[in-house]
């Protein structure tokens, strides 16, 4: 597992960084910030050390004129790397629900990381997605390269 994630609309990025930094401290765990593109704040709490180990993921969304936003917000994923390209991904995705589930190809904000998602529902208005990385992730480097340290 890569990272379970959590997307979700605020009123100020910058205050709800603080409260999550503030939260991470007194559970003596770290926050790392990635660098985006897309307007947005990512934060990943955990612990990078060990760079395989999984992370917790924040994508503190706070200007958007995205039309889609009332479909994709708020959402939760579970967020998986593999070994697969992204045909097997969907081959895998659409056989593992029985074609009731349609996998679709995403692209983060940076240009070497690519996802596979499939929506598998939505609880309490909340979507629940499934992303399942493509081989050539790299999540290695990211964790080591792209990830920086905020506290």
């Amino acid at each position: 597992m890569n990272h379970l994630g959590f997307c979700y609309q605020t009123k100020s990025a910058k205050d709800e960084k603080e409260r999550i930094l503030q939260e991470a401290r007194s559970a003596h765990l770290h926050v790392y910030q990635e660098n985006s593109n897309d307007g947005q704040t990512w934060l990943f709490i955990g612990d990078i050390t060990n760079w395989d180990d999984p992370l917790v993921e924040i994508v503190l969304v706070e200007n958007t004129e995205d039309k889609w936003k009332e479909y994709w917000l708020p959402h939760f994923q579970i967020d998986i790397d593999t070994f697969l390209n992204g045909d097997e991904i969907e081959a895998v995705i659409t056989k593992m629900f029985g074609g009731k589930v349609k996998p679709f190809r995403i692209f983060e904000t940076n240009q070497f990381i690519c996802l596979v998602r499939a929506r598998l529902g939505v609880i309490s208005g909340i979507n629940i997605d499934l992303d399942m990385g493509f081989e050539g992730r790299m999540t290695r480097y990211h964790r080591m390269n792209v990830l920086k340290q905020l506290d």
